[in-house]
């Protein structure tokens, strides 16, 4: 659910740093979708953030991150491609990864059975849920826009549900109301219309 705040920290990023003006439409694709991927996070609850956890504001701050990370690309590394914006961010975190690694017992991980298939399971993540997925989302926001790239964030929900039904889980009424809810939002914010700077 907080990873949804990435397209309203989006919008607010581009519009006081970088002076960006979107149409109205996008302003109401925001809002429209994150009501819908609150709908599907909460299930139809008023009580779901009473249990939240302090540590959940790492993941607005992240957010945030993301937020302003989209319009840098947008309007600072617009004259790179998607494998050199790619190439830089995995460069900047090879270091502190390294320095981690090597402060580890390394040697005792080595010698466990386990090592090599999780050896294999990072890679595999680090692959293509860090490299290929940011190289496509680099590209994303260069041929459209911060926010439209950003609210695709509002589709995790969805998937998530989908990973539920496929795990025999049953979807609801409401589920399906806010799935529409969330892919009208992402279709308001990609909408054309009159944008100066988006």
């Amino acid at each position: 659910m907080l990873n949804s705040l990435t397209p309203l920290f989006a919008l607010i990023v581009g519009i006081f740093l970088y002076q960006s003006r979107p149409a109205r439409n996008q302003y109401v694709g925001i809002i429209v979708g994150l009501i819908g991927a609150l709908g599907l996070v909460s299930e139809g609850r008023t009580d779901f953030l009473q249990n939240t956890n302090i540590y959940a504001l790492f993941i607005v701050v992240a957010t945030l991150g993301y937020g302003i990370q989209a319009n840098e690309v947008r309007f600072k590394l617009s004259g790179l491609n998607g494998v050199d914006i790619t190439a830089l961010a995995i460069m900047f975190a090879g270091p502190p990864a390294g320095i981690i690694l090597f402060s580890t017992d390394l040697q005792h991980a080595y010698q466990s059975p386990a090592f090599w298939p999780s050896l294999a399971a990072v890679l595999t993540l680090a692959t293509f849920g860090s490299v290929i997925s940011l190289f496509i989302f680099n590209n994303l926001i260069k041929r459209t826009s911060a926010l439209f790239a950003t609210s695709v964030t509002y589709i995790i929900p969805i998937f998530a549900i989908l990973w539920g039904i496929a795990d025999g889980e049953t979807i609801t009424l409401f589920a399906i109301v806010n799935i529409v809810i969330v892919l009208v939002g992402v279709w308001m914010v990609n909408r054309k219309k009159a944008v100066v700077k988006s």
